[in-house]
């Protein structure tokens, strides 16, 4: 009888247990089904702020897409990741110690007009000294949890937050397990699990492109004069750079990926509350998802490239720092000598050779000023961007002439400045293309100088001789020249070089207690490979790979020796446009040109042959003069006279040298 009574007891506690714990399940599982439905409200009505400012793609001028595999490439970085949370025994309840939290698994996985991450973590607990009854045991929670983008300041990337929405034990809990019950209660009730997988934040390579087009000029140039001797000319200018920047700062997430967006003004408002009933909260934040969707679909992109598009508005609008601007340079030269120019105007074997010699005067015998005025820029899409430069050039030299008269007075000489301006347009063309080279692959942006030929005269003021039998008007030399052309440095708007993003987000902990994240690895190197770029009619549009791999090293870009390793690469591979000197510098005797061959002598030999025989006709009197010496002294004078007045008139009116008769 007493055996019954006991067995019968001990049934109904068996029954009573059951049922209690029966009862705490099912508190438990009230309580791991939790829901962080205001983050995903915040995370809805972000999204459709920035929908609203731009309900397309083509709408955000400047936008950058990674898909979706890209963010699950991402996330595998972040598996394996440990996070500890200390507790005190400060009321009795719990143990001094700590919750050691582990990520076992993260999937990136698409779902209806969004992609959603699924985590699973395995928790347990660490007591600080002895042990406790539950302790030893562990209880893995499956997280379906949500993406909250964050807008990224200054340097900092945005990033997409992971936010748990529900939270459940999968694996630990058993009918009797009463200590991994407890451990599961204590995880929840502390929220371990939600801060923990908001620190397990996923960074976005960002788009943000700085661009400088440096307006500067030096020249250091050895030029040959093309008689003898030369000289070093030497022109600088530091102008204000052609700079700006691309940025699209706005993370839009689709189901195909997500988008940084720029280029449209974003309100962000406050979303309205939800209701505090959470089954209506739910059902609120169901609805708003689900018209979020059917705004969404504009941005569904299918592939798995990476897409960037990058409007010229920025270009444009940083070359007004140049444009409608005059800009003085400043012209000079150094190491002068030899002969600048020389020319005969006359030669007779009678009257001997007269001609005109100019030298430097000193080293630094020219100086001047260069005037460029810069035109609005323009665009197109197969030329690129274009900028017009009109030039004009005024120059001073400082020379040293000298007249030989031939055997008549021996010459004469002396110092003068000459003067003289000139002026042309120069086009430079800015051009979008992809190199490779052996340092990296990158989108560049090539600037090619335009080859123009200048000429310039530069004269004298006044008339130089009146001596004896010559007079010399104004004297001077004509400078023909090539300008522009060269290699011009290109600027890099996306290279391959690695880039080193932190990994996770440390929150701040609200409570005050030591908390710490653990890493595999801590921060994600992020690597761009173009393969493509179009010239559009209002932009660039690139396409490119992406990888992304664990990093160790400190974040930040690519050091300097990599940055110009690849500048130099860039530049040795630029193409040179060509345009050399090829100077040319003539003689000027007031509108005559006497070139290096003495193309003018030619011209007179010609002419003499015409009638014009100053030579002949002497010579005829010195033969007379042999033959009927009294009857030629009574003569000569006058022939000569006659025929040499006839030459002068005809030199003076063509070359500014004017022959008077000696007797």
């Amino acid at each position: 009888m007493r055996l019954r009574s006991l067995a019968g007891l001990l049934a109904f506690l068996l029954i009573l247990a059951g049922v209690a714990i029966a009862s705490w399940r099912s508190s438990l599982h009230s309580v791991a089904e939790y829901a962080a439905l205001d983050e995903e409200a915040k995370a809805i009505a972000y999204t459709q702020d920035i929908v609203q400012a731009g309900t397309q793609p083509a709408a955000w001028d400047t936008r950058l897409f990674l898909p979706a595999g890209s963010l699950r490439d991402a996330a595998r970085l972040l598996v394996g990741s440990e996070f500890s949370s200390q507790v005190a025994n400060s009321d009795g309840a719990l143990p001094a110690g700590a919750f050691v939290a582990r990520l076992d698994s993260l999937k990136v996985e698409t779902e209806a007009s969004r992609l959603r991450p699924h985590l699973e973590i395995t928790v347990g607990f660490r007591p600080a000294g002895g042990s406790t009854w539950w302790s030893g045991a562990s209880v893995r929670f499956a997280v379906d949890a949500e993406f909250l983008p964050t807008v990224g300041a200054n340097d900092t990337p945005a990033v997409l937050k992971i936010v748990p929405a529900r939270i459940a034990p999968v694996t630990g809990l058993h009918f009797f397990d009463v200590a991994a019950g407890k451990l599961a209660s204590e995880v929840l009730s502390h929220a371990v699990i939600e801060r923990f997988a908001q620190q397990l934040a996923i960074p976005l390579p960002p788009l943000k492109i700085e661009f400088k087009l440096p307006v500067h000029l030096a020249v250091d140039q050895d030029l040959v004069f093309p008689f003898q001797g030369g000289y070093q000319l030497h022109a600088k200018f530091d102008g204000p750079d052609i700079k700006g920047s691309f940025e699209a700062p706005y993370p839009l997430m689709t189901a195909s990926g997500v988008w940084l967006l720029g280029g449209a003004k974003v309100t962000f408002k406050t979303p309205d509350p939800l209701p505090v009933d959470r089954a209506a909260a739910r059902s609120a934040i169901d609805l708003k998802r689900n018209q979020l969707a059917a705004t969404l679909g504009a941005f569904d992109v299918a592939g798995n490239d990476v897409e960037v598009r990058l409007p010229v508005r920025p270009l444009l609008d940083a070359a007004k720092a140049v444009s409608g601007r005059q800009f003085a340079i400043p012209i000079s030269t150094t190491r002068a000598n030899g002969v600048i120019a020389e020319g005969n105007v006359l030669k007779d074997d009678f009257l001997g050779d007269a001609g005109v010699k100019v030298t430097p005067q000193h080293a630094e015998f020219v100086s001047g000023t260069l005037s460029a005025n810069f035109a609005q820029p323009s665009w197109s899409p197969d030329k690129g961007l274009t900028v017009s430069v009109e030039v004009q050039a005024a120059v001073r030299a400082a020379i040293h002439y000298h007249l030989s008269t031939g055997k008549i007075g021996g010459g004469v000489g002396g110092d003068t400045t000459i003067e003289g301006s000139t002026g042309g347009t120069l086009s430079s063309q800015i051009a979008v293309s992809r190199q490779e080279t052996q340092k990296g692959t990158a989108i560049i942006l090539q600037p090619e100088l335009s080859c123009v030929r200048i000429a310039a005269d530069i004269y004298s003021q006044a008339a130089l001789v009146n001596v004896g039998w010559v007079k010399v008007g104004r004297i001077g030399v004509r400078v023909k020249r090539n300008v522009g052309g060269g290699r011009q440095s290109p600027v890099s708007l996306v290279d391959s070089l690695p880039r080193v993003y932190g990994l996770g987000a440390p929150q701040p902990n609200a409570t005050g207690k030591p908390e710490g994240l653990r890493l595999p690895m801590p921060a994600v190197e992020i690597r761009w490979s173009p393969t493509s770029v179009v010239m559009e009619n209002d932009g660039l549009r690139i396409q490119a790979r992406l990888s992304m791999s664990g990093s160790d090293t400190q974040p930040g870009g690519p050091p300097d020796s990599d940055r110009s390793a690849l500048a130099d690469a860039l530049r040795e591979q630029s193409k040179e446009a060509p345009c050399a000197p090829e100077q040319e510098l003539a003689l000027l005797v007031d509108n005559a040109e006497i070139g290096p061959h003495n193309e003018i002598v030619k011209f007179l030999d010609d002419s003499v042959k015409a009638g014009i025989r100053v030579g002949q006709q002497t010579v005829d009197q010195i033969n007379k003069l042999r033959e009927k010496p009294i009857d030629t002294i009574k003569e000569a004078p006058g022939n000569i006279a006659r025929e040499t007045e006839k030459a002068g008139k005809w030199l003076g009116d063509r070359t500014g040298i004017h022959i008077h008769s000696p007797w």
